[in-house]
């Protein structure tokens, strides 16, 4: 992929300051900037004074909307980056968490409220479940990991399935 022309200037001044040339070619820029600055000064002195006040009046109008775009382009990122906290403050969050509020609303029986906590948490991923295997305990009397394989590979044959 191409560079673009701020990565070709990074290299560029990066080479220089290993070739040792950077402060030759800062020294340079500068000349050639101030010359350019000048050339536009003796151009608007060099203006007649109507012609003078519609350059500026331009100039200013070209800065205003530099100005405004910036602005606009820096407050649409701070709306993409501000989160807004659920609760506006920490009192709040803890009357909407007491215990007690909770128990009123939850059903009595520990295995309802349980599996609605989970509906509650599920509904929040968007759908995607909380794996049953992961809360429960496994049973005393299942079979071992060992033998459950040794049945999978059994029936995974060819001559048998």
């Amino acid at each position: 992929m191409a560079l673009t022309a701020a990565e070709r200037q990074r290299r560029r001044r990066e080479k220089l300051k290993q070739q040792g040339k950077y402060e030759e070619y800062k020294s340079h820029h500068r000349e050639i900037a101030q010359k350019s600055r000048d050339k536009k000064k003796d151009m608007l002195e060099n203006l007649s004074q109507q012609r003078r006040e519609i350059f500026q009046r331009e100039q200013r109008e070209a800065t205003r909307k530099r100005v405004a775009k910036c602005k606009a382009l820096k407050k649409e990122k701070e709306k993409e980056s501000v989160v807004t906290p659920p609760f506006v403050s920490a009192v709040a969050f803890s009357r909407a968490t007491a215990k007690r509020a909770l128990k009123n609303a939850l059903p009595k029986s520990p295995r309802r409220r349980k599996a609605v906590h989970r509906k509650l948490y599920e509904s929040e991923l968007d759908g995607s479940s909380i794996s049953s295997s992961t809360d429960s305990p496994k049973r005393s009397d299942a079979l071992s990991d060992e033998l459950v394989e040794l049945v999978q590979t059994f029936y995974q044959r060819d001559d048998i399935s």
